[in-house]
């Protein structure tokens, strides 16, 4: 049986209208208190964009069903690309080249942009 999660655009546009706090996901705050997420709140977690669909105390990687994946990922920087990159993930060289991974007709590449 699959789960029908709800599909999450965000544009320029969107985000320009409607700003956002993206936090990186911790389950503690600094006294030690259990973090409670809740409904359109945004976390960053190992990299990739998360909006929260339904009150949670657990990572996007704990309970996927209260998390949607925007398809949207952090920069990566370093002198090589990451490991497993998304696609359309951007890759920023130590050389100041940026670099995307794009999928066409031949598979999946790093394209200077």
């Amino acid at each position: 049986m699959s789960v029908k999660r709800p599909e999450i655009s965000l544009t320029a546009d969107t985000i320009a209208k409607n700003p956002v706090t993206t936090a990186q996901y911790t389950s503690k705050n600094a006294n030690g208190s259990i973090i409670t997420y809740n409904r359109g709140d945004n976390v960053t977690s190992q990299g990739r964009f998360y909006k929260c669909l339904k009150t949670t105390t657990l990572s996007p990687l704990q309970d996927k069903s209260n998390w949607a994946f925007t398809g949207m990922s952090e920069t990566f920087k370093g002198s090589v690309p990451p490991i497993k990159p998304l696609e359309n993930q951007l890759w920023m060289a130590d050389t100041g080249v940026l670099y995307i991974w794009y999928k066409d007709i031949s598979g999946f590449q790093w394209v200077q942009i």
